[in-house]
């Protein structure tokens, strides 16, 4: 009988640790997940983007109690080649070739493309801190990607922000 009961208790033990997936885990505070792409490229040639996302995190500056905004923002055209902003509230609005160009001089102006294929977080962060990612395709192929920790001191979030709250006033 004791025989038959660690076979059992091995076959259940079998069956419940085949789905488990360590990697799947959510890592430690302060635990870093890097899935940097070393070899992605640092310039990116095109300037006409046909697809942007973005995310973000900034200080409400409104706030007296320091309050951490999330941003999130995606931009494509739709098969009639309309160009659409959609935020992460769900809110849609139309724009023009004109915002996709003013979105490339904020890339360009402060050098995005250098962080191309970076894709390091650290967790257990200050929510200031907390993931930011930004991905843009071009139409000759090319794409940029990065993912990491925010940087208060940067100045592009501010600036895309900005640029996707005129879109939306525009429209009003």
């Amino acid at each position: 009988m004791k025989k038959f009961l660690t076979a059992v208790f091995a076959v259940l033990t079998g069956v419940f640790l085949a789905g488990y997936d360590a990697s799947a885990e959510a890592p430690l505070c302060g635990g870093v997940t890097d899935r940097t792409d070393r070899a992605a490229p640092k310039v990116i040639k095109s300037k006409e983007i046909t697809a942007f996302s973005t995310s973000f995190l900034l200080r409400d500056e409104t706030s007296p109690h320091d309050a951490i905004q999330h941003w999130s923002f995606t931009v494509k055209k739709d098969d009639s080649g309309r160009i659409a902003i959609e935020a992460g509230n769900g809110a849609t609005v139309q724009a023009d070739d004109a915002l996709l160009a003013e979105l490339q001089q904020v890339i360009d102006r402060f050098d995005l493309a250098a962080l191309n294929g970076i894709d390091r977080v650290t967790a257990g962060l200050p929510p200031m801190f907390g993931p930011c990612r930004m991905s843009v395709d071009y139409a000759s192929g090319e794409r940029l990607h990065f993912q990491r920790n925010s940087r208060p001191e940067e100045g592009w979030p501010r600036a895309m922000r900005d640029i996707f709250l005129n879109a939306f006033a525009k429209k009003r």
